[in-house]
Order: C-alpha cells, then structure tokens, then sequence
C-alpha cells in the first residue's frame, strides 16, 4: 500500500485513479485546469469560467478550496459564508447543529463606521462530512468531536476548543444535547471563533457554557467578525457593483 506521501501531488493534494486531485470542496483535474464543480463564489467574477483554477493564473495564485470564511456584500445585506468538514457522523451532527444556529440568527446587524451605513447579516454556512486532511491548510475549518482531546492552553479538560480559528474538538458530552436535554450552546460558540470572535463576558460567546449563557452577541463581536483577517476583506458582490455604478451615473 502507498505511503499518503507518495500519492500526494499537486500543492500536496491526494490525487485518485482518474488523476483528479481532492481540494476539499472540489476535485481538480490538472489536464484541463478546471475543477469539475462551479465555485460557489462566482458570481464575484462573473466574466471567467466558475469552473477555471485560479482565474487561469496559477503562476501568481493559489486556490486551496474555494468555500472558506467570506464576507460579501450585497445591496443591504451582508452574506458571512464558511464551510466545515467533519469525519464522522457524531461530528457532522455537532457540526451541523452549530451550523443551524447561525443560519437561523435574524437580528445581527453591522453598522460601518465609515458611512455610517447598516447592514443585515446573513449566515450561508455549510458542513461537509469527509477524511480530513491534517495537512495544516490554513483554509480549511475541521470539525471533530473527540472526549481526548484536552484545552491547549492547561491541563485541564475543555468542552470545546478552537486552535487557530480552525480546528475545532468538542467533548461528546456538550457535542448535541445537556444533561436536562437542553441544546448544547458549545458548537455554535466553537464556530463563533472561526468567524474571528473572541470570548465575551455574556452572551453566546461567553466563555463558560452556563445556564446563564444566552444567543445575545455583543457589538464586540460583530466588529471583531467583520474585521477578521480570516474571512478577508469584506467584498461586494458584482450585481451590487453593477447597480451602484449606474446610480451614480445619475
């Protein structure tokens, strides 16, 4: 059986028997540049193929996946979009939870202080059950549900950890439900770090899962994800573009 180096290939990719290479959120086949799904983020550049790798110019650029953190702006609304990959069921489950918890939030607004102007916010995450791939890929957020693993910064074992904004380890305990059959707040608060919000005195992102934690954020915390390097710069989308140019024609 071959060694997992030995198979991999392009920008150490695992390449299967039809020499496509997995991305993650897509398969790439290197005789074509194309991989063989649209981006989902396409419609950012609606003048290149969604199929292209690397807007055709894979000299200066990379695209390791394709469906990580992004803030998009359109019209009044901004769209925070992020995808995660999980292992096994009970992690895809935990994940998915904490998935439908921001998808189903109404009320989170951001003002830019630069106009002055406020948005909606609207979650599009989404979760991927597949092997992960433990190569480090800084445009990856796994998500595992594992009782060994243990707080990074003491001895001590957590209910739920975020390393590097990225990879996330939920105790089975607080994975789906409490003990009074309650929903676990965990895996929502564990994502809530991977959007680049820190812990909080109350709220969802108060640092101990309490009684007395709640889905309240605070405008800390929408200011830390808006301005958040692990999403980039919030874009706007081309329609909305399109439209504010011929606005201010007249």
């Amino acid at each position: 059986m071959k060694k997992q180096k030995d198979l991999e290939k392009y920008q150490r990719k695992l390449a299967d028997k039809q020499k496509a290479y997995d991305f993650s959120a897509r398969m790439y086949i290197p005789g074509i540049a194309r991989f063989t799904t649209m981006d989902p983020l396409c419609e950012q550049d609606p003048g290149r193929s969604p199929y292209l790798y690397c807007a055709g110019n894979p000299v200066n650029l990379v695209d390791p996946d394709g469906r990580d953190f992004r803030k998009i702006r359109r019209f009044n609304t901004i769209y925070i979009y992020a995808n995660y990959y999980a292992h096994d069921d009970l992690s895809a489950n935990s994940a998915k939870q904490g998935v439908n918890h921001w998808n189903h939030r109404k009320n989170d607004t951001f003002t830019d202080p630069s106009t002055g102007k406020t948005y909606n916010i609207c979650y599009k995450l989404t979760v991927e059950e597949r092997a992960i791939q433990r190569d480090r890929n800084p445009h990856e957020n796994t998500y595992e549900v594992n009782d060994k693993k243990v707080d990074f910064y003491s001895s001590v074992p957590a209910v739920g950890v975020t390393k590097d904004h990225k990879e996330i380890y939920i105790k089975k305990s607080v994975s789906l439900t409490l003990k009074d059959k309650k929903t676990s707040s965990t895996p929502a608060h564990e994502i809530g770090h991977t959007l680049g919000m820190s812990d909080s005195t109350k709220g969802l992102m108060s640092e101990a899962q309490d009684e007395n934690r709640s889905a309240e954020l605070l405008d800390t915390n929408i200011q830390e994800m808006m301005s958040s390097p692990a999403g980039g710069e919030m874009k706007t989308d081309f329609i909305t573009r399109v439209y504010e140019t011929i606005k201010n024609l007249f």
